[in-house]
């Protein structure tokens, strides 16, 4: 990024200076400038969940545009901020404030409020939007300030929900793995406020085979030179033959209905789209395998990893950066009943070490647990064999009978060499080969020993049956031939 300058290569993590003025600048000790980020270049910034602060760095527009997360430590003793209880949390804040000022609006409600976004000029409405969180059936009013989402019936029509554009942190545009439908989702800065719920994000389910065309085209309400004039190219994509810069005379829009409005979204709100991951392949029965089917919270929904965050969808929508994850705990055994199924835990970072439970499939423990490892998080709780249930063929039927008998000493040493998850050396192989001998061999002694004790009780069964027959009929016969002898003459 051109805007974003560094004088010195830093190896690792450094002591230095932070410093707040037309930007952020971080300097070593000395006071020499490792890097300086000018707040027009900062699109959020979020602190206060442990000692870290987080900026989210807006990259060029176009094809290669990208977020860059720049993430430094803040000590709870911290010069200019001795009176603050949260000194990230302050920092955090007053970026906020200072990149507000430079957009021209405030952050989450604070100088633009749902008036100022509501009177902005419109650049066009969006009918009967099926939304997933908050759920219903919304008009979608795009302004230049923001979003407000209007419900067509229930408990939340008659009082729009409005989303200030400075409060979007970036979107994402997900297939929805089980239907024809594309997931569009808001992450936000701040959670809002909507009824009863916190909301951390906004998910829309759009119909994948809806379409403007030639004949119903999509029309903007503001006039094609208004919108030029309000976003220069190349944000303004509207009025553009298909080459992407020739400039024509009509503001129509065609194309399917979820591209046509993420377009005009990310035009308004300057933020990056995100995609599925290419890198990530589950081991799902879902299509393209871009997610995980997943329960969360009481509810089935899929689970998406991504590169730089993992987003739980559809309702609660949940995004998570793995920034904010300090370990994920895996529980292999769930009992009768979850065989197929193991839950996981995102522990997350910051003083109240608040935990979220996820329950996947237990084919995908695997494919999510090296994802999440190439992330640089810390796994635990894998034994050694815990995914040895599909690639090695154990009749899962045996597992059950054990269960059922009440033998858990299978299971004994299934946690011993936790220390060995991460070896992929072939000492690792050869552990893993070796406990899968041991659990068979036993096994097999076990159903020897249940076969011989089956037989042994059928032939004690058998002796036991003949000789009550025998004594049976000699009681019989002895009866017989004493009632039937004849009484001597006198």
């Amino acid at each position: 990024m051109a805007s974003v300058k560094s004088t010195t290569k830093t190896p690792g993590r450094n002591w230095g200076q932070i410093a707040l003025e037309d930007g952020v600048t971080l300097a070593d000790d000395k006071g020499d400038t490792l890097l300086h980020v000018p707040l027009a270049q900062i699109v959020g910034a979020s602190g206060g969940r442990g000692n870290d602060v987080t900026l989210d760095i807006k990259g060029k527009d176009g094809p290669a545009a990208s977020v860059t997360s720049l993430r430094f430590f803040v000590p709870n003793s911290c010069a200019g901020y001795e009176s603050e209880a949260n000194p990230p949390k302050a920092i955090a804040e007053e970026l906020m404030q200072r990149i507000a000022s430079v957009a021209g609006s405030a952050v989450s409600g604070a100088a633009a409020t749902s008036a100022a976004v509501s009177a902005a000029p419109v650049v066009g409405t969006f009918h009967s939007m099926l939304l997933s969180q908050p759920s219903g059936e919304f008009d979608v009013t795009v302004t230049t300030a923001g979003l407000s989402f209007a419900a067509k019936k229930g408990a939340l029509a008659g009082t729009p929900i409005v989303v200030p554009a400075s409060s979007v942190l970036r979107m994402y545009m997900l297939p929805v793995p089980t239907d024809e439908h594309t997931y569009l989702v808001l992450a936000l800065h701040t959670p809002i406020k909507v009824g009863a719920s916190t909301l951390g994000c906004i998910v829309l389910s759009i119909d994948n085979a809806v379409a403007f065309t030639a004949d119903n085209p999509w029309k903007p309400a503001m006039s094609l030179a208004d919108l030029r004039k309000t976003f220069p190219a190349p944000r303004c994509f509207i009025g553009l033959a298909e080459d992407g810069t020739t400039e024509t005379s009509t503001s129509d829009v065609v194309g399917p209905l979820g591209q046509t409005l993420a377009k005009v979204l990310k035009m308004v709100l300057s933020v990056q789209l995100v995609g599925i991951n290419a890198e990530f392949n589950s081991g799902a029965e879902f299509k393209d395998n871009c997610a995980v089917r997943c329960n969360f919270k009481s509810n089935s929904g899929s689970l998406y990893l991504l590169k730089n965050a993992m987003l739980y969808l559809p309702k609660p929508g949940t995004v998570l950066s793995y920034g904010d994850i300090q370990t994920v705990d895996f529980d292999l055994g769930l009992g009768a009943g979850y065989t197929a199924m193991v839950s996981f835990t995102a522990i997350l970072k910051g003083a109240k070490s608040e935990k979220l439970t996820f329950t996947i499939p237990k084919n995908e423990v695997t494919p999510v647990s090296e994802w999440l490892r190439t992330r640089g998080l810390s796994v635990t709780g894998l034994a050694a064999d815990a995914d040895d249930d599909d690639e090695e063929g154990d009749d899962e039927d045996d597992d059950e009978e054990d269960y059922k008998d009440g033998d858990d000493s299978d299971d004994d040493d299934s946690d011993s060499d936790s220390d060995d998850d991460d070896d992929d050396s072939g000492s690792g192989k050869g552990r893993k080969k070796k406990a899968k001998k041991a659990k068979k061999e036993k096994k097999d002694k076990k159903h020897h020993k249940k076969e011989k004790k089956d037989k042994s009780d059928k032939h004690h069964k058998k002796d036991k049956k003949d000789k009550s027959d025998k004594h049976h009929k000699k009681d019989k016969k002895d009866k017989k031939d004493k009632s039937g002898k004849k009484r001597p003459r006198d």
